[in-house]
């Protein structure tokens, strides 16, 4: 097409040629009174009378799209009574294909924060009843701080498949796209296709237009962790999944899809993002169980999800009064733990939790209440707030106490997940790690070769060309072999992830628990297991280590564990959890030694007073146990 420069489109005058592309041409212009920079699309094709009305009706649809990630239609019309336009609001630096060129590889965080923004765009646009169609880097422009989508297909200037003829465009089409039957998952299929890409610097597939739909249609993409080893196979099941060559075996929607990809590279520690601060108001009598429930959110500490913070970590000669107002006006989460001294307790009650309620109201904090022991609280501030645990029954009410602490923590993983973008508990599936079940188990369970089938491979065709008998022959052989290699791999995939399946189910049966306790304890085992790994010294992972295993009932694991620990830093609640395993393998005479030990490093260790008082009964030693008994009470354990 003729260069338009100078021209003058409605108000705004071209001033410069910003792109050529098959069906259009992006240029540069301004305002003629305002000065204004624009970027003004002008299609190639014409418009016949009876198209220009839908057209009209076309993108009057589309600009009513405003959203922050979506480049907002300024003007439109038809230049010279044919060729339609379009004015947008002008992206300085391009478009992501400018920004990155092709073989550049992008680091995981940038992607992240790419896709968190593309799926927004696209879930608000589904909503309003769009589908983009023509998802690609050419048509995502970015500006200092932020990326927008563009070029939202229309039926009037988008013939059908004539635009895959395009390698820009084929590189990232599904199938169904290519057979003229768009969905919202067709998007999510382009959206994989270019997160790939972005990460290894290949596309999926290579080749003409034709080779490269031909491969959409048939074939799986190569695998990304041959390319990329340290990748983690969850994060490559998660683009082969969004890249199914069937929609209804993809993602859900969009926004799932994403926050999988997103929750599955903060995993594995690409992606930087600042810890949820978590503050404990509670009254001093209780610490023994503000102790325990931190010990079970120590998992959400070495994932990275929060911190904490109590009046304990005050440093002597710091000013006990500001330092816990510095804390709490800084807290995400304030945990309000809910007993009958805490009611009676003026400063938590009358400071701590007004200004905790303030700050909720105020959308700066969220409050919850963590019901410790039966308390009236009709009336009070918080009771209109949901509590911890779900089922509103207080933690020293349970038969299982540890079980209370695992709903309280997974209920605050919960929030803690919400908070960061949206992230569902449900959004990755679960499954213990392979190395773990086998060391339950003793027994091997080897992946068979070969990436996992996603689907049914459609048969191999030459849409459009004529072929010879012998060239259909082979193609039917082709097809045969294709096939009962497919069913081959399916079954090998069927029958590994049966057997993992069925000894996940054991291990759960063996540790007494139910499946989400103990999926819970096992990502706990799974986090500081990374802890050790990177830090061969850290006490209070082996601890944490120890903790896990202890709750999963693999005792004898979680001594060794306690035993290091201590090695490395001897504490009086390490020799307390030694003490119970060992109370729980009935070696009464070595846990009481345990519970000793513990106090001799804290003599006013509630639960170690409280275990050795259940180990001296268990020996038959009445009085001492009866002692030990006292004592604990007196310290503050009065349940």
């Amino acid at each position: 097409m003729a260069d338009l420069v100078g021209q003058q489109i409605s108000l705004y005058r071209l001033t410069r040629r910003l792109s050529q592309g098959t069906l259009a041409d992006v240029y540069l212009a301004e305002h003629i009174r305002t000065q204004r920079q624009v970027a003004i699309k002008i299609m190639h094709a014409s418009l016949t009378e009876d198209k220009i009305g839908v057209f009209r009706q076309d993108v009057e649809k589309i600009a009513k799209l405003t959203h922050f990630h979506i480049i907002p239609i300024l003007h439109f019309g038809i230049y010279q009574n044919e060729r339609p336009f379009l004015v947008q609001r002008y992206a300085s630096r391009g478009s992501l294909r400018e920004q990155h060129p092709p073989g550049s590889k992008l680091s995981l965080d940038l992607i992240v924060g790419y896709v968190e923004q593309i799926a927004d765009a696209l879930q608000y646009a589904y909503r309003l009843g769009h589908i983009h169609g023509n998802l690609k880097p050419e048509n995502i422009l970015g500006t200092d701080d932020k990326i927008l989508l563009s070029d939202f297909s229309m039926a009037t200037v988008n013939k059908g498949t004539e635009k895959l003829n395009q390698i820009e465009t084929a590189l990232y089409a599904a199938p169904e796209l290519i057979q003229n039957e768009p969905t919202h998952a067709s998007d999510q299929y382009a959206l994989a296709a270019m997160i790939y890409e972005w990460i290894c610097g290949d596309p999926p597939f290579q080749g003409s237009p034709l080779q490269v739909i031909q491969q959409h249609i048939h074939e799986d993409p190569p695998s990304l962790r041959e390319k990329i080893p340290e990748l983690s196979r969850e994060l490559e099941w998660i683009l082969m999944t969004a890249l199914a060559k069937h929609p209804e075996q993809r993602f859900k929607s969009i926004q799932a899809f994403a926050r999988a990809f997103s929750a599955s590279c903060k995993e594995m520690g690409y992606v930087y993002t600042e810890s949820t601060r978590v503050f404990f108001s509670y009254a001093q009598r209780d610490q023994n169980l503000r102790d325990q429930l931190e010990n079970h959110l120590s998992n959400l500490k070495y994932r990275g999800l929060i911190t904490t913070w109590n009046v304990r970590e005050i440093k002597a000669g710091e000013n006990v009064i500001q330092q816990t107002n510095i804390h709490l006006n800084a807290a995400h989460i304030i945990l309000l733990l809910i007993s009958a001294n805490f009611l009676a307790s003026d400063y938590c009650y009358s400071q701590e939790m007004m200004q905790a309620i303030q700050r909720h109201r105020d959308g700066k904090a969220h409050v919850i209440p963590v019901l410790l022991r039966p308390v009236v609280f009709t009336d009070a501030p918080f009771a209109k707030l949901e509590p911890l645990p779900t089922n509103r029954k207080p933690v020293v009410t349970w038969r299982n106490r540890d079980s209370a602490f695992v709903d309280i923590a997974m209920g605050i993983e919960s929030i803690v997940l919400e908070r960061r973008q949206g992230i569902s508990l449900e959004t990755i599936p679960y499954m213990t790690a392979i190395e773990d079940i086998e060391d339950i188990e003793d027994i091997d369970i080897a992946a068979p070769g070969g990436p996992p089938p996603s689907q049914s491979t459609p048969p191999v065709s030459r849409p459009g060309l004529p072929l010879t008998p012998e060239q259909q022959q082979r193609m039917r052989e082709l097809n045969e072999r294709r096939k009962a290699d497919e069913e081959k791999r399916k079954r090998e995939w069927e029958d590994y992830y049966r057997k993992v399946e069925e000894a996940h189910l054991r291990a759960i049966q063996a540790s007494g628990l139910s499946r989400p306790e103990y999926e819970y304890y096992d990502q706990a085992l799974q986090a500081y297991k990374q802890a050790i790994y990177e830090d061969r010294n850290d006490a209070a992972a082996y601890r944490g280590k120890g903790l896990a295993l202890a709750a999963l009932k693999r005792y004898n694991e979680a001594l060794l564990d306690f035993k290091q620990a201590q090695q490395l830093m001897p504490l009086p609640a390490t020799y307390v959890s030694m003490g119970d395993v060992l109370a729980a393998l009935g070696r009464w005479n070595e846990a009481v030694d345990a519970y000793n030990q513990a106090l001799t490093l804290d003599a006013s260790s509630a639960t170690a007073y409280a275990g050795l008082s259940e180990a001296l009964a268990q020996l038959g030693r009445t009085q001492e146990a009866e002692e030990a008994s006292a004592q604990a009470k007196q310290l503050g354990l009065e349940d």
